[in-house]
């Protein structure tokens, strides 16, 4: 315990694993790692609450029907298979492409700008935002997309509100069924095949001598 004036300073707690440590950001002062860590909460709670322009721009793009008037040299392949099923699953692709993507982010926020100084504080941080962000894209984008689509009945019959949410609230099912199916049968086979981490074990074993490496 060091000695000082200003006792009430200090801030004394148990030490954590060295094996915990970020030691790049041990010398980062504790004011400039709160400020920061408050600046990326607020980044990320008006991107939570803006997840649902994500949702309906991905689903605008990815709406290969609508964008096949515009763009002729898709006509052709209207009646294939493999056209109904990129019609039909592409928007959900993406957005779990996007959701995949979300843990990286908020791994290289909390390292390299928040200066995080424990890797036990860094996976805390992707395992709250990310929960976050997948409970946004559930909810977030039934109320939104409900509200948008009877907007206009809304403003003219205020006062069938839950009568005109609850008839378009289940056109949401469709893009939720899909999003399912792809989760399922996509997504969650290469998350446990680990895929990255097989490349990334076999391309250091062969760059790596066996014999010096510990």
């Amino acid at each position: 315990m060091p000695l000082s004036t200003v006792f009430h300073d200090i801030k004394v707690m148990p030490a954590p694993s060295p094996a915990d440590i970020l030691w790049c950001n041990v010398s980062t002062p504790k004011h400039v790692v709160e400020n920061r860590s408050t600046l990326a909460f607020g980044v990320y709670a008006i991107g939570a609450m803006g997840w649902s322009v994500v949702v309906t721009v991905v689903a605008g793009f990815s709406n290969i029907d609508s964008s096949s008037e515009g763009w002729g040299w898709i006509k052709p392949y209207e009646d294939t298979t493999a056209f109904s099923l990129l019609n039909a699953y592409l928007a959900a692709g993406i957005l779990l492409g996007l959701l995949a993507g979300l843990p990286y982010f908020f791994d290289t926020i909390g390292r390299y700008y928040c200066f995080l100084k424990t890797e036990s504080s860094v996976q805390d941080d992707i395992l709250k935002y990310f929960f976050v962000y997948q409970v946004a894209n559930v909810y977030v984008t039934i109320a939104t997309s409900s509200i948008l689509v009877a907007l206009q009945d809304i403003i003219d019959h205020p006062n069938n509100l839950l009568v005109i949410i609850g008839r378009t609230l289940p056109s949401v099912s469709i893009y939720f069924c899909s999003l399912i199916v792809v989760k399922v049968g996509t997504a969650l086979p290469l998350e446990m095949l680990r895929i990255w981490p097989w490349f990334w074990t076999t391309f250091l074993t062969m760059c790596l001598d066996k014999k010096k490496c510990t």
